[in-house]
């Protein structure tokens, strides 16, 4: 009885400690496209990302304020950059990305309007 109890608690503890970390702890790891085994999205420690698909690779930096998620992408020989915002929620070993707003740059500047789309996958943590 006695390990049984133990048990429960180590349970409800573990759970505690899911909850507590932030998004951005949550978010680290390696995330894979429901329905597109080639699409993935792997967020580093260190605020960098690599998106990836049969048809494109992007790599860059990202950051979460409160439940916004912002990557930005660059492209080193053109001089453009792509900043992407939009909200996130993790839920266990599911992410989910809901609508994109897109605001491309041009050595500074930027390069016509922001464009919003959604995207309309979920992600689910690859171990």
């Amino acid at each position: 009885m006695l390990v049984r109890i133990f048990a429960m608690l180590l349970f409800d503890l573990a759970g505690f400690i899911a909850r507590a970390q932030s998004l951005d702890e949550q978010l680290v790891g390696r995330w894979q496209a429901e329905g597109f085994p080639s699409m993935e999205m792997i967020f580093r420690a260190d605020h960098t990302y690599i998106g990836r698909s049969e048809r494109y690779v992007s790599t860059g930096s990202w950051r979460v304020h409160g439940n916004r998620l912002t990557t930005v992408s660059s492209s080193p020989s053109s001089g453009e950059e792509g900043t992407d915002t939009c909200r996130v929620v993790i839920r266990g070993d599911r992410l989910f990305l809901g609508l994109h707003e897109t605001i491309k740059n041009s050595h500074g500047r930027q390069i016509g309007k922001a464009e919003q789309w959604m995207q309309g996958l979920t992600y689910k943590r690859v171990r």
